[in-house]
């Protein structure tokens, strides 16, 4: 039996990281939770208040996981017609962040899904549908340390969401989302 290459050295780095000596461990696992306000713009409509939490944990500085989970209403009304949509988004990915410094910009890359739920009245008949596609949303942003816990955490994301292929619609469609909110250490 051959052992591969890139499966011995990622087996011996992870070994190192692990049972090597604790200054080599322990660069910086810090592990942060949020809480954003969303701004969200869809071709053709905006959701304007909405809300974003995520937990990160830094692998290896300047390397972080993040898991994201948001959430956004827009209620319409027009004489006989009224709907409510809620759009859930939600993934995980990476981020790449300086560490300990006062001011640190990221850039990030996060893969999961939105989901819509519509519910509508026309008159005095009411109905609902929704549905859940694939995205993908790089990012950028900055946390600002504003105590020894807590920052203020601010970044722009353009999300790019896989719609199915109708025959009246394009196969995919651009978001713009905006989070301004507070991070908290929560472990170092």
């Amino acid at each position: 039996m051959r052992i591969n290459q890139v499966t011995l050295r990622s087996v011996a780095t992870f070994l190192a990281i692990v049972c090597g000596p604790p200054s080599v461990r322990a660069q910086g696992h810090e592990v942060r939770a949020a809480v954003h306000y969303q701004w969200l713009h869809l071709t053709g409509t905006t959701f304007p208040a909405g809300v974003n939490g995520e937990v990160s944990a830094v692998v290896r500085t300047p390397l972080a996981a993040v898991a994201q989970i948001g959430w956004a209403p827009k209620q319409m009304q027009l004489a006989d017609l009224s709907a409510t949509a809620r759009l859930v988004d939600f993934g995980a990915g990476v981020r790449l962040i300086p560490g300990r410094s006062r001011f640190r910009p990221f850039v990030q890359m996060i893969a999961g899904g939105v989901h819509l739920g519509v519910r509508g009245t026309v008159g005095s008949v009411s109905g609902s549908g929704s549905e859940t596609w694939f995205q993908l949303e790089p990012g950028a942003g900055f946390n600002v340390d504003v105590g020894r816990k807590a920052a203020i955490a601010a970044s722009v994301h353009v999300r790019r969401i896989f719609v199915g292929p109708a025959s009246f619609e394009p196969p995919g469609e651009n978001a713009v989302r905006a989070l301004a909110g507070v991070s908290v250490q929560l472990f170092n």
